[in-house]
């Protein structure tokens, strides 16, 4: 895990597919939506945690799976799940 921005983090799951990821990614936004209290006096904060996920290809270099993450990230803002994974497949014959 690693701070990507001021408020996004970026998160690498080496060897892990698609449908692994999704899975692995909505319990911790399931995990981080919960009500936290973080005064003495019980305050709470309610976050609404959006998850882009690229998946990487093979051959693929770093830029573009950033560039999947980013495009799933900002299609995730307005999803009503929050969770949206971006990928791709070669095209066969082109």
């Amino acid at each position: 895990v690693g701070r990507w921005d001021r408020n996004t983090f970026s998160v690498l799951m080496y060897g892990t597919q698609g449908e692994q990821a999704t899975a692995t990614m909505r319990r911790v936004q399931s995990a981080l939506a919960k009500p936290m209290s973080y005064t003495s006096d019980g305050e709470t904060v309610v976050l609404e945690p959006k998850v882009g996920i690229g998946e990487h290809m093979k051959g693929d270099q770093a830029h573009r799976v950033r560039e999947r993450a980013n495009s799933a990230l900002d299609e995730a803002m307005h999803d009503e799940t929050g969770l949206v994974i971006f990928k791709t497949r070669a095209l066969v014959g082109f």
